[in-house]
């Protein structure tokens, strides 16, 4: 079962491996855009944490234009991330929010799986029926992936460019 989700992965992460070097180069220029004037900004807010969540938005699938929704998302996502490493001083009605928000997204990516397979991976997820068991570990699994690429974009980063910056 966890071969056939990684190949779905895979297959997906291939394409957009072509793809995602423009992406990711056109969004941290828009990113860089938005604080280019001001006399300081803060590189995990302003530049990791957005560019974390629309790549991994662009890899689900999960819509970027009502960025108010994005963000609520994300809210949402890191009270579940908190649950799962064990932190439960969260408000735990947002780990249902985030599941109705997937539930949602999947409920109308159902029709359109059919007609572009591997454009996103919950796309790819909805075309390959038998890679989970029920649509619930599907849910759980677009949940997790969410969560999981934002949090390690943002720390590596975070934690990366620091370093990197006085090599120039």
């Amino acid at each position: 079962a966890h071969r056939k989700v990684q190949n779905v992965i895979l297959r997906v992460l291939t394409r957009l491996d072509k793809e995602a070097p423009a992406y990711i180069d056109i969004t941290v220029r828009r990113l860089i855009d938005r604080v280019k004037d001001q006399p300081r900004f803060d590189l995990v807010s302003d530049l990791a944490a957005p560019l974390s969540l629309l790549i991994i938005a662009q890899v689900l699938g999960v819509p970027i234009e009502d960025e108010a929704q994005l963000q609520q998302a994300a809210a949402w996502s890191d009270a579940h991330g908190d649950v799962v490493s064990g932190y439960l001083r969260v408000d735990l009605q947002d780990i249902g929010r985030l599941g109705e928000f997937f539930r949602r997204l999947v409920e109308a990516k159902r029709g359109l799986a059919e007609a572009d397979p591997a454009r996103d991976l919950l796309s790819a997820f909805l075309q390959e029926r038998d890679a989970f068991e029920s649509e619930e570990e599907l849910l759980i699994n677009g949940m997790m992936i969410f969560g999981a690429g934002r949090v390690t974009t943002r720390k590596v980063l975070g934690n990366g460019l620091p370093l990197l910056l006085p090599r120039w």
